[in-house]
């Protein structure tokens, strides 16, 4: 979608396992792409959690569009993804993971096709839940393991550094707000900022049970040394004019961040739910499926007396047969 047109809309899809890099792509095409809306939509699984066998949920490209009410389960390279696109706004999306390991829930990392600009570019109000727990849960328990060792490592990556580490150099992203949001479940950062500029980040809150683990991994380079997870971490030796809320931790190096892996097993991962796991019912009376114990006892009588009943009937049958029989045979001796 997209390209060298504009006021496309895109709802109501179930996108899933692609055989490409990304679920849903809407494309700049000479950035001259304008007004998309990408919203109500049902994304995921895409890709694999493999090395390089990743897929974005939605990749958007397109300036003044709007990415909004979408559910993305089981991206696995980006949740959503904004190539700068400047003007458009993201909110109301909801991004979690089940089974696989999401490098970013939503990125703001990509310096091409607009050399970095999100100005006017919003991303706020959006829910995003790493792994939880996916053992028993025992009383006074908080944390457990999850089997496939799923989290997300940032969910919201400021700036190239974050993804790319040197790659790109001194490019920067710039000029975009990211407010409001929510975090849950198990993360390595809940945002990550490192080579951004005149950026506004405030207000973003974690919800319910949450767990920052992960440590570095075998694909980080000699030079890279990963920050201890925690919730909100800035490089200020590459960002300058920032706007952060206070409870941002200053790193010394904010340098390819993927590169982090979950713990091999443990007790690290918060107990709670996302909507694939959801609990409890939006009304509790839905959620009684079964029946009650005078219900079945009910039942069961009803099923031994119909027994009983069938057998009586099948006797007196059988003995009016017998009769009607040997009456034939008495009346056929005459």
């Amino acid at each position: 979608m997209g390209g060298e047109n504009s006021d496309h809309l895109v709802e109501f899809v179930h996108s899933y396992d692609p055989r490409g890099w990304t679920c849903l792509h809407i494309s700049e095409g000479t950035l001259n792409c304008n007004n998309s809306v990408v919203q109500n939509n049902d994304i995921g699984p895409c890709g694999s959690d493999t090395f390089q066998e990743w897929a974005d949920g939605i990749s958007m490209s397109c300036m003044n569009s709007i990415v909004r009410n979408n559910m993305i389960q089981g991206a696995t390279d980006g949740g959503i993804v904004v190539f700068g696109s400047p003007g458009t706004q993201v909110y109301n999306n909801t991004i979690w993971v089940l089974n696989h390991t999401l490098l970013g829930g939503i990125n703001m990392v990509d310096y091409d096709p607009f050399n970095g600009d999100f100005s006017g570019t919003v991303v706020t109000n959006n829910t995003i839940l790493g792994g939880f727990a996916t053992d028993t849960e025992e009383p006074g328990e908080k944390l457990g393991n999850n089997f496939e060792g799923a989290i997300i490592k940032m969910g919201i990556a400021v700036g190239p550094r974050t993804w790319f580490g040197e790659k790109f150099g001194d490019n920067v992203s710039s000029s975009g707000v990211v407010t409001n949001n929510q975090f849950g479940g198990a993360f390595t950062y809940a945002i990550a900022v490192s080579s951004a500029v005149n950026f506004t980040i405030e207000e973003n809150t974690l919800i319910g049970n949450t767990s920052f683990i992960g440590a570095r991994g075998p694909n980080c380079s000699d030079s890279d040394s990963p920050p201890t997870p925690a919730p909100f971490i800035v490089d200020p030796n590459n960002s300058d004019q920032m706007n952060l809320q206070s409870n941002f931790q200053n790193i010394r190096d904010g340098d390819d961040l993927t590169c982090v892996l979950p713990p091999n097993g443990g007790d690290f991962w918060p107990f709670g739910d996302n909507p694939s796991n959801t609990t409890q019912p939006a009304n509790p009376q839905a959620g009684h499926h079964g029946l009650s114990p005078g219900a079945k006892a009910g039942i069961a009588i009803g099923v031994i007396l119909g027994v009983v009943l069938l057998g009586i009937a099948t006797w007196f049958i059988r003995k009016w047969a017998l009769k009607r029989a040997k009456l034939r045979q008495l009346t056929a001796l005459k």
